[in-house]
């Protein structure tokens, strides 16, 4: 029973991450993911900040100016592990698009529609 469980826990998980690019796309990206991203495909590779936009998304929302200002670089020395990234350095699409503000960190927080698109 605790495997089944735990199957169709992963099962969910996995549609979930497909669906989140779907909504990102959608609704923080301008319609579609540049290079696109096939449903399925290999993670690793193609995700996370191997990809330019879905690397602003996560990037921590304090890190956000240095990573606009040269985004390339910034995502190389994130790869290498040049910059240390912390579990308080929370990643921006916490806050909708421009809500970040340091001064007020919860204003905003966890409203970007994607969060809620993709839980509900």
């Amino acid at each position: 029973m605790i495997a089944g469980s735990s199957a169709a826990r992963s099962e969910d998980i996995s549609g979930l991450k497909d669906a989140a690019l779907i909504y990102t796309a959608r609704h923080e990206l301008g319609e579609k993911l540049e290079p696109p991203i096939k449903l399925g495909s290999c993670k690793a590779g193609t995700r996370g900040h191997h990809h330019s936009q879905l690397s602003r998304l996560i990037c921590p929302a304090s890190f956000l100016a240095d990573f606009d200002c040269e985004p390339e670089d910034f995502r190389k020395k994130l790869l290498q592990g040049k910059v240390l990234i912390c579990a308080r350095d929370w990643p921006s699409f916490f806050w909708p698009q421009n809500g970040y503000n340091p001064e007020h960190l919860f204003n905003g927080l966890l409203r970007n529609p994607v969060l809620i698109l993709v839980c509900f």
